[in-house]
């Protein structure tokens, strides 16, 4: 729902194109300068983040969502066979890394699961690709301190996280799952 606006124009400019080839391509690379530009915007301009990069979108997930479509169309080429396979990885690693500078975790654990069914889907995959890929997100996860998609983050915020949920219980508002519980909680309550 959130990325609704922005990924229907572009199913149509996909859906109407004759060559859909050059049509995919457009929103690859537009996607890829859009994940460059929330780099940017994350290390060079920290004073307009509320937490996570969000422009040109409200917010943060709505940036991530979109960078999440990219991040399908860079790994389908990543794991294709031809002379720029290293480059459509290194593509579809930039893109893991803006989709950590948004901060939304959900869409980042979302994509783990669906590039593993799309790996499994599209086999066989060079090993050697994989773990590439695999190898390019834990080095993001370590070397991008300042993002809240980090190992030192997590690491940071686990005594926290887990002393508060085992205080409170996930009945409260906590940082690990917001309020989210509480919301399911509530949603369960109007059916009943």
């Amino acid at each position: 729902p959130i990325c609704f606006p922005v990924t229907i124009p572009m199913s149509f400019v996909v859906g109407l194109s004759i060559r859909r080839d050059l049509a995919l391509s457009f929103i690859r690379w537009f996607i890829l300068i859009l994940s460059l530009s929330s780099l940017y915007q994350f290390y060079l301009m920290p004073d307009m983040l509320r937490g996570g990069v969000y422009w040109p979108f409200i917010d943060n997930n709505s940036l991530a969502c979109v960078l999440g479509v990219g991040f399908l169309l860079w790994l389908g080429k990543s794991i294709s066979e031809g002379p720029y396979v290293r480059y459509y990885l290194i593509g579809t690693l930039v893109i893991i890394a803006g989709v950590m500078t948004t901060g939304g975790l959900a869409v980042f654990i979302i994509l783990f699961v669906i590039g593993a069914v799309t790996l499994y889907i599209l086999r066989p995959v060079s090993l050697r690709k994989c773990l590439v890929l695999i190898g390019g997100i834990l080095f993001l996860m370590t070397a991008m301190v300042q993002s809240e998609i980090s190992f030192h983050h997590f690491l940071q915020q686990a005594p926290i996280v887990s002393e508060n949920i085992l205080q409170k219980g996930l009945a409260e508002d906590n940082y690990l799952a917001g309020s989210r519980a509480l919301l399911w909680k509530s949603a369960y309550q109007i059916f009943l």
